[in-house]
Formats: C-alpha cells, sequence, structure tokens
C-alpha cells in the first residue's frame, strides 16, 4: 500500500502465500488505450474480494470494500493461534496505538488510521484490541476468551487516510 509523494509504507503480512480472486461479479472493464487495437485489454471481470492465504497457519487474509472503506479481515480457521495474525509496517515514521483502541501508521504529513478492530464467532462479539511492538513496527491483535475450535473473524477497518 503506497503513499503520496516519493515516501512510501506498506502493510506486509508475513509468510503470505497464494493470492486469489473471489466473489466474481457480472461487470466487466475494457481497456482500450492507444491506436494499436492489438494491445486493448478486453472484458477485465471485477470480484468482490481478493484473498491472501495462508499468512499463519489457518489463517487468511480477505481485503474487501464495505460502504465506501476499504476493510480487510483476518479469517482464523478453527485451532488457528491468533497470536499468529499479524501485520508489518514498513516504512513509516510512527506506528502507535491511540487511547480509542485505533491504529495510525504516519509518514511525513500523511497519517492512515485504522478503527480498533471488532472479532466476532457466530454472530457474536469477541474483545479484540490492536497490540504494537513498537521496536519492530509490527501489529498484532489482543484476543480475549473464545472457543478456539470454531472458526473467528478479525475485522479492522482503514477509517481515514489523511494529510496532516
Amino acid at each position: 500500500m503506497g503513499l503520496p509523494g516519493d515516501r512510501q509504507s506498506r502493510l506486509r503480512f508475513p509468510r503470505a502465500g497464494k493470492l486469489s480472486a473471489e466473489l466474481a461479479e457480472a461487470r466487466v472493464s475494457h481497456y482500450l488505450h492507444g491506436a494499436d487495437r492489438e494491445k486493448w485489454i478486453r472484458n477485465v471481470r471485477h470480484f468482490g474480494q481478493v484473498r491472501l492465504a495462508s499468512t499463519a497457519p489457518a489463517i487468511d487474509v480477505v481485503f474487501h470494500g464495505r460502504n465506501g472503506e476499504l476493510e480487510y479481515d483476518f479469517e482464523l480457521g478453527a485451532g488457528a493461534d491468533p497470536n499468529q495474525a499479524r501485520i508489518v509496517v514498513e516504512g513509516a515514521d510512527a506506528v502507535t496505538l491511540a487511547g480509542d483502541g485505533s491504529l495510525q501508521i504516519r509518514v511525513g504529513d500523511f497519517v492512515m488510521r485504522q478503527r480498533r478492530p471488532v472479532a466476532s464467532k457466530d454472530g457474536q462479539t469477541v474483545p479484540v484490541r490492536f497490540a504494537l511492538s513498537a521496536k519492530t513496527n509490527v501489529v498484532s491483535f489482543l484476543v480475549g476468551p473464545y472457543d478456539m475450535r470454531r472458526p473467528l473473524v478479525i475485522d479492522p477497518v482503514i477509517e481515514s487516510s489523511r494529510l496532516t
């Protein structure tokens, strides 16, 4: 994920496996650039989400949009260790936790804020919050008690990106 200007930061998911598109939509796009029709690209399918498989054993990350916001969910399969759901922030000037539990990533005058995550299992809320290793800029999650034999979804939301 890049930022404006010549400074770059990115969110990296350790041990990421295969990237796949899911939830095919009926829409298609056409990219008809230039006079050479042989280089035109037609009928590019749209998808509702992208899955990054195996960021840790039995943990996938799914990217999608909801209500005009970019979201990513950590999907933990049965038996997955929630302590292994991690994000490495590279190239940031500061990665901090705000008093409201949100995560803030600053690069120069640009700040990306992610709301405090929510977690759910079978429609029931499970307590969760961000945890931060400031030395290494590794973001993880502290998850309250739940039945680890069941799947769990941890849902942080990128709330805003702004110049300060």
